[in-house]
């Protein structure tokens, strides 16, 4: 930016962090490269020796990549707003920011010079919608489905077939479109599936837009990372949703005093009392089940709470 006299150093962090965070047109991360063999010849004493080895080509760590729709809105500008991409543009207008600072340039003038052709422009295509050029041909199923991705107005997709019978299925959060390979996207038409029963309860392995998950009944629960929601097996999945059931029950109610506005409540650090908004601590070396209505009462009018809201009770 700075060599092409694009900005200026205070509106560098900002420009990449709109582009990052705020529009998620990329996103930094790591490019997964292909695996090639090589065929290495040496020469050595009047011999040639050959040695085959594989190596990986193409791989990228912390990188910034762009995304489809950052690659969609690119294509975009560079059709309707060509004079405007050009890098020469932004140096050009920061050379006349220079000359109105000298009083050179009236800034009005400049303003509108730029900006009537380009609201023109704008109302002309404000509406052109069209995703249809962002698209990769993957290759065919076993049934010679042809695989495709494409990007659509949600976002990007995996098409398997055409007419009657087209399945869609949406990309992972994770995934971009040009690193996508067919065997990836075998896979995704591989879910949802019915891994077993667990407790009597279906357990169904799903995919997601933030990532594959496990459906309980009406529970989900993530998949870890590492874990092949196409490969879990039924006792990774158990261990899943028991981890899951034990940290949504962390919080439940343990006994409950309506006519005090009193619970006891097993949080996520252990047992605890709430009353009126506050949370009081439970001494130490006191079984929290076994806690009646007048030991809370007693507890919270002697003890401080750890949040605003203190009430004492009247003694009768």
């Amino acid at each position: 930016l700075e060599e092409l006299g694009i900005g200026r150093p205070s509106t560098y962090a900002p420009t990449i962090a709109t582009l990052t965070t705020g529009r998620g047109y990329i996103v930094k991360g790591d490019k997964e490269g292909k695996k090639i063999t090589v065929n290495d010849l040496e020469l050595k004493n009047g011999n040639i020796s050959e040695i085959t080895k594989t190596e990986t080509v193409g791989a990228e760590r912390g990188r910034l990549l762009p995304q489809e729709i950052g690659m969609i809105v690119t294509d975009y500008l560079e059709k309707n707003f060509t004079d405007i991409m050009g890098y020469d543009f932004t140096a050009n207008v920061e050379k006349e920011f220079d000359q109105i600072a000298d009083g050179n340039l009236v800034w009005n003038d400049v303003i509108g010079a730029f900006y009537t052709p380009f609201h023109k422009k704008v109302e002309e295509v404000l509406h052109d919608g069209n995703y249809s050029h962002v698209s990769k041909d993957l290759g065919t199923d076993g049934e010679g489905n042809k695989i495709t991705a494409k990007f659509g107005k949600f976002g990007p997709y995996i098409q398997k077939g055409e007419g009657e019978n087209v399945q869609y299925a949406s990309l992972g959060k994770d995934q971009l479109i040009e690193n996508l390979t067919l065997e990836e996207a075998l896979k995704m038409f591989q879910l949802p599936r019915h891994v077993g029963e667990y407790n009597g309860v279906e357990v169904i392995a799903m995919k997601g837009r933030f990532g594959p998950y496990l459906k309980y009944g009406d529970k989900n629960f993530s998949i870890p990372r590492g874990k092949d929601p196409i490969k879990i097996t039924l006792d990774e999945c158990a261990a899943v949703i028991e981890d899951g059931l034990n940290k949504t029950s962390a919080n439940s109610v343990m006994a409950e005093y309506k006519d005090n506005d009193i619970q006891v409540i097993n949080g996520r650090y252990g047992p605890y009392i709430k009353h009126a908004g506050s949370n009081y601590k439970i001494p130490k070396g006191t079984d929290a089940s076994t806690l009646t209505e007048s030991a809370c009462m007693e507890i919270i009018n002697n003890s401080k709470p750890t949040e605003k809201g203190r009430r004492r009770f009247r003694k009768s």
